[in-house]
């Protein structure tokens, strides 16, 4: 399952060796709309899925701006970002846009990363270009929010498992149906373009 890892987590049992990661320059930094910004974050993300040794890739960017703060190559299940703390990011306006190489919606660990990161959005592809978002919506406490995301990783590790020998699409369906109940309870607003989603977030946020 794809996911982020920043400076000071390591996410599952395996290490992450850096030598798989590094910032890479921009190709373009400044765009003139949020349109043209999304379109950039995503052939750059959907291109690293379809190389031959396929890879995570993601884009940090400033949407108030519209302008590329940072890119990062990972490998095939996650892709740290080192120094995102360090950049005195904009909270209201900083969106996260990656690949998922699984193919899978946004999963748990990207929304744990949102919900304890000052960014506004995460924002997830697949290898058709399509994608999955959460975004920040209500504040929560702190004690309220760990005990709602707990209730969801919860959810999805068990409706997950009981789609584990089925086809790929029931595994991200009811991934996509779990994070559709718990995102309100989270603060947290839940879109996708994904065909298999069984709800009305058809409308493109860019």
């Amino acid at each position: 399952m794809s996911s982020f890892v920043d400076g000071s987590v390591n996410v599952g049992s395996k290490k992450f060796d850096m030598n798989n990661v590094k910032r890479v320059t921009p190709a373009q930094s400044e765009f003139r709309s949020t349109k043209d910004l999304f379109s950039y974050a995503r052939l750059k993300c959907v291109a690293a899925i379809k190389s031959p040794s396929p890879y995570e890739y993601a884009v940090v960017a400033d949407i108030r701006r519209n302008k590329v703060i940072a890119e990062y190559m990972g490998d095939a299940e996650k892709c740290r970002l080192d120094d995102l703390a360090k950049m005195n990011v904009d909270a209201d306006n900083t969106v996260i846009f990656h690949g998922h190489v699984d193919g899978s919606p946004i999963s748990p660990v990207d929304v744990k990363f949102l919900i304890d990161s000052d960014i506004y959005q995460i924002v997830a592809f697949d290898r058709m270009g399509r994608f999955s978002l959460v975004s920040k919506k209500d504040k929560l406490s702190t004690d309220s929010l760990k005990k709602m995301y707990s209730q969801y990783r919860f959810e999805n590790l068990t409706e997950t498992a009981e789609t584990k020998n089925t086809d790929f699409p029931m595994r991200s369906l009811a991934m996509d149906a779990v994070l559709e109940k718990h995102a309100p309870l989270m603060g947290l607003r839940y879109v996708s373009s994904f065909p298999y989603t069984n709800h009305n977030h058809k409308k493109v946020y860019y």
